[in-house]
């Protein structure tokens, strides 16, 4: 959903955006592996920083097509500053999220929290977007940003 989004607004295709489309690909392919490991051994920590370094990987794909899309001058004019922003805080909730959640998988005993982080992060990625989305008319033409 959110690659769909960071898709849209971006203009023209370049090379460097089919490098990072093609390694977000890569890593989302390899969900259902992550997933059906830590299915089969969710008591085991090193399951869970599997699937926490593969959601990570997933996750850090969006980022690196906005900032991408924002150097190359590629995003679609105008675009104000607070909307730039709110994209790339977006952009890291899941990350975040999921390096907790791999930090803690470190710790003894709290192998069910990080899970638990790990399930429960797309739900506080919709809570926060929901949270931060004005849902105004005309939010990103503003003030357009200085060339």
């Amino acid at each position: 959903m959110v690659h769909n989004h960071e898709a849209k607004e971006v203009e023209p295709t370049w090379r460097g955006m089919l490098w990072i489309n093609l390694l977000f690909l890569m890593f989302a392919v390899l969900v259902p592996f992550s997933t059906a490991l830590v299915r089969k051994h969710h008591a085991q920590p090193s399951a869970i920083r599997i699937y926490a370094c593969n959601l990570i990987a997933v996750g850090l794909a969006p980022e690196f097509l906005w900032v991408y899309g924002y150097k190359n001058k590629l995003m679609k004019p105008p675009v104000n500053s607070d909307y730039l922003t709110r994209g790339e805080i977006r952009n890291m909730v899941p990350p975040i999220c999921y390096l907790l959640a791999l930090a803690l998988s470190f710790l003894p005993g709290w192998g069910w929290s990080s899970l638990l982080i790990c399930l429960f992060t797309p739900i506080i990625y919709v809570a926060f977007v929901a949270a931060t989305n004005p849902k105004r008319q005309g939010e990103r033409t503003k003030e357009p940003l200085d060339e």
